[in-house]
């Protein structure tokens, strides 16, 4: 369960830094807007991976556990990358091609995890990411604009999710999430 509960909270802390960002420079009419249509593309990107896994799951549990090495490489680039040069700020855009856009590191974590905890959990731990999601977008929409101070920290959590995305990928080659 924590293995789930992580996966949500590391594979969005940066499409929630990019909806805090584009929403604090939005009007406030747009705020509640940008939080819809950031969950409804999630909400998408979950379904792609439900049906992924599902895809998946004719391969024999103990081959799934090799897709680690997807997560694995995705971490040891985010921390090579944490202390480079710095991404330009976001102008404007849809917030739905800014979750596709940071979703990656979703797609290369939930696929593999959904194969291995089997279709009705996975189905109900995708639910609870797309509740949660919109339930955090929402509070996003209303705490944006205090949300920009912390612009400053990005590359640490950067290291830190790339630190976690190894330790998940190295965990999953190595005991296949059980």
């Amino acid at each position: 369960m924590l293995v789930i509960v992580m996966a949500f909270i590391v594979t969005n802390i940066d499409g929630f830094a990019a909806l805090a960002a584009q929403t604090a420079v939005s009007t406030p009419e747009r705020w509640l807007r940008n939080a819809a249509e950031a969950s409804a593309a999630f909400a998408l990107l979950v379904g792609a991976c439900l049906l992924a896994a599902l895809a998946i799951s004719a391969i024999p549990v103990s081959n799934v556990a090799w897709l680690g090495i997807v997560p694995a490489a995705i971490g040891l680039g985010k921390v090579i990358t944490a202390f480079g040069k710095q991404q330009a700020e976001m102008q404007s855009a849809s917030m739905a091609g800014v979750v596709f856009a940071t979703g990656i590191d979703n797609v290369a974590l939930y696929v593999p995890l959904f194969a291995l905890l089997g279709i009705a959990r996975a189905s109900t731990a995708g639910l609870g990411y797309i509740l949660t999601f919109g339930i955090v977008a929402a509070a996003i929409a209303y705490l944006a604009p205090n949300v920009v101070r912390l612009r400053p920290y990005r590359r640490y959590v950067d290291a830190a999710l790339g630190l976690f995305f190894i330790a998940i990928g190295v965990s999953m080659l190595t005991h296949g999430l059980a």
